[in-house]
């Protein structure tokens, strides 16, 4: 996970224990947020929106790897970062102003998210400094 990050003189445990740290910061984020969160709305929609943060990146990054010759770690980092932009900004927003549910809808923000990761990793991918994803 962490590995086109990791510093030169970082051991393997080193690494090990920052990866699990990682990903039981984000068990225990997902254990409260899943807990506490008020859903607006119909929760068919809520899960659409929440599942769209990971899909529209991974989708996005499988078919790049698999059909661009041209994709890279860098282009693969945008895609995840600006994919999961606009699902969460659609659920900030629509806590914030509750007519954002009926004027904008969960669907806009899903389109919005896979367009988004689909133009981050071209233009993430341009340079070639890096190797492959």
């Amino acid at each position: 996970m962490l590995a086109p990050w990791r510093r030169p003189g970082w051991t393997e445990k080193k690494s090990l224990l920052l990866n699990r740290s990682i990903v039981a910061a984000i068990g225990v984020f997902l254990l409260f947020y899943g807990l506490w969160y008020p859903v607006k709305g119909d929760l068919w929609s809520y899960l659409a929106v929440t599942a769209t943060i990971y899909l529209a990146s991974m989708t996005t990054l499988l078919v790049a790897v698999l059909y661009w010759p041209r994709a890279n770690a860098r282009g693969a980092a945008a895609a995840i970062a600006v994919g999961a932009v606009f699902p969460v900004a659609y659920l900030v927003a629509e806590q914030v102003w509750p007519v954002v549910h009926e004027k904008v809808g969960p669907h806009w923000s899903g389109l919005a998210s896979y367009a988004g990761a689909g133009l981050a990793m071209v233009l993430g991918s341009r340079s070639r400094k890096e190797g492959t994803a």
